[in-house]
């Protein structure tokens, strides 16, 4: 009996004991530089917006740093906001990372909220030149995510399914924003990731904003979203769903949006020794501001096609559609814009 009890207390421990390797770390130890810069030319119909201009879209510096085990760090800056507002360089990271373990790890500073795949992915990885009308309308607009500063616990709890948590709480006044609220109340958002299949990858995220003392708006209010990608032979798909309080409108009415995009592509072989490909993009998406409203909805449809060139660089081209419905809000009308972008990313 005795040694019963101690081959279940020995196997409890063996459970919760963190493995060896907990010490992990993503990149190599030392400082990594990486950076871009994005150009842009775009010509638009929408009212009150130049027809055609140019435009240093994005131009970023990131020094990021590890020791190889459980601590880093990082900060980026953007420099094209110079160009565009003749402002100072606007901060957006600056963060330091301690985790002890894979299924630990303790991040303060200035990041982005752990909410929704389309946003939390970078430029680079983007198959198109923005993010698209619901992560507009709900994330930049709204601040359910995008960049603040705050603290996030975050882990993988199981490696082989991918499973992944983030939890963190943040001031809730965006990027490089001090406190407002008087008695320190602050946004909440998790996340949780999963990839049961290799070509498959679900997450689900939650963010709630603090409006402490102010009555004419939801205190908190919530926004829910679900996204996935999937791989199937020759095409890529990327989609995600969004549902939440519109607090940014008076009568504080339910809105939503989705997305679905597909890609693909093409070796086109070698110029001068640089590798070519061809990848074509769709994506089809709506956001509708009130649930309760007909024939509110905003519908965008954008056929994109880039050329990727080595490693580093790509000619991006994109035609976005605009319809929106006759009951939307006027700031939303009929819109069509053409996007050429070159963007050159290091890595």
């Amino acid at each position: 009996m005795k040694s019963g009890t101690l081959l279940l207390a020995a196997l409890g421990l063996a459970l919760w004991t963190p493995a060896a390797p907990a010490l992990t770390a993503e990149k190599p130890a030392g400082i990594q530089w990486s950076g871009k810069v994005y150009t842009l030319f775009e010509a638009t119909d929408e009212e009150g917006e130049p027809a055609n201009a140019f435009k240093v879209n994005k131009a970023r510096v990131k020094a990021s740093w590890s020791d190889g085990a459980m601590l880093s760090a990082a900060v980026q800056v953007e420099f094209s906001d110079i160009v565009d507002t003749k402002q100072k360089v606007p901060l957006r990271d600056a963060w330091v990372k301690v985790a002890p373990f894979q299924w630990l790890g303790l991040t303060m500073g200035q990041f982005k909220k752990p909410f929704s795949r389309n946003e939390l992915r970078g430029f680079g990885k983007l198959e198109f030149v923005e993010r698209g009308l619901g992560n507009s309308f709900f994330i930049e607009d709204m601040l359910y995510g995008g960049r603040d500063v705050g603290a996030m616990v975050s882990g993988t709890l199981l490696p082989t399914v991918g499973l992944a948590y983030y939890v963190a709480a943040f001031n809730g006044d965006g990027q490089n924003a001090k406190e407002s609220h008087s008695n320190g109340a602050k946004d909440l958002v998790g996340r949780l990731e999963v990839e049961p299949l290799k070509a498959l990858a679900l997450g689900v995220s939650y963010s709630a904003k603090s409006f402490p003392g102010d009555p004419d708006k939801h205190d908190p209010s919530v926004l829910w979203g679900a996204d996935f990608k999937a791989k199937v032979p020759f095409l890529r798909f990327q989609g995600e769903f969004l549902y939440g309080e519109n607090h940014v409108v008076t009568s504080l009415p339910k809105a939503m949006a989705g997305m679905l995009a597909v890609n693909s592509n093409v070796k086109l072989g070698k110029v001068s020794g640089t590798a070519l490909k061809l990848e074509p993009a769709f994506r089809v998406e709506f956001v509708r501001p009130d649930t309760e409203l007909n024939d509110a909805d905003i519908w965008a449809y954008t056929p994109g096609l880039n050329l990727l060139i080595g490693k580093s660089a790509r000619l991006m081209a994109d035609l976005e559609l605009v319809k929106a419905g006759k009951a939307t809000d006027p700031d939303y009308g009929d819109a069509t814009r053409f996007m050429l972008q070159l963007a050159f990313d290091l890595e």
